[in-house]
């Protein structure tokens, strides 16, 4: 099969770890420090709530894109190594794709 997997496996790994990493790096408290800090007193929670919101979802849809590509690139992989006698659907797909972000919720 060569190198290709290995690097496509490689490749998910570090992406992987830059999306379940980001939160973690501290430059994203001044979006809490400034929603709390330059806001009036009856804005400040709903502001903050609002922030951490988009800051996970702006996370989350950097996940979702690599967890796509990774089950496509593994039917892929099926696909070849059958020569081509293995039928894709989107189905297969889909559920291949719920379960990895079903192990991303599990490890993170």
């Amino acid at each position: 099969m060569g190198l290709l997997p290995c690097c496509r496996f490689f490749i998910f790994c570090v992406g992987f770890s830059l999306t379940v990493l980001g939160p973690a790096i501290p430059t994203n408290g001044g979006l809490f420090y400034y929603a709390n800090y330059y806001r009036p007193e009856n804005f400040r929670v709903p502001l903050s709530f609002i922030a951490g919101c988009s800051n996970t979802f702006g996370l989350s849809s950097g996940l979702i894109p690599i967890l796509y590509g990774f089950s496509v690139q593994i039917f892929a992989a099926v696909n070849i190594a059958m020569d081509g006698g293995f039928e894709i659907t989107n189905p297969k797909i889909f559920g291949v794709f719920v379960g990895g972000i079903v192990f991303a919720t599990i490890i993170t």
